[in-house]
């Protein structure tokens, strides 16, 4: 079994869209089937309401583009985060208007979510 974690560096040019499709490729592309049954949760890493410029926050094209990919292909998705610091989520998405930017998919503040405890096997 192969343990190493493989990552993909691209430079953007011209389309986020086609720049974020390059790097899945170049990652080996999605390992396992999507469809209309699957549920893909996009943690985009939005920690603070600042923009991506600052650097602790995921640029919303790039988040786009992937959520796009994934819907593409039949999935439903789901774009979620948890501040994990003493940041608001909530607040950080209506400063940053995520909901608005990101309107055709599902939204959540996981702060807020309940907690499922799940065994898991191994």
């Amino acid at each position: 079994m192969n343990n190493r974690t493989v990552v993909s560096v691209v430079r953007v040019r011209d389309s986020i869209s086609e720049t974020v499709r390059k790097a899945l490729e170049l990652a080996g592309g999605i390992p396992c089937p999507v469809n209309s049954e699957t549920k893909v949760l996009i943690k985009p890493n939005i920690m603070r309401a600042e923009t991506s410029s600052v650097g602790t926050t995921t640029n919303i094209e790039i988040i786009r583009a992937a959520g796009e990919i994934f819907h593409e292909m039949g999935a439903k998705v789901i774009i979620g985060e948890a501040s994990g610091n003493q940041y608001n989520t909530e607040d950080i998405y209506s400063n940053l208007r995520i909901r608005e930017q990101l309107c055709d998919f599902e939204v959540l503040d996981l702060d807020r979510d309940r907690i499922i405890q799940v065994e898991i096997e191994g």
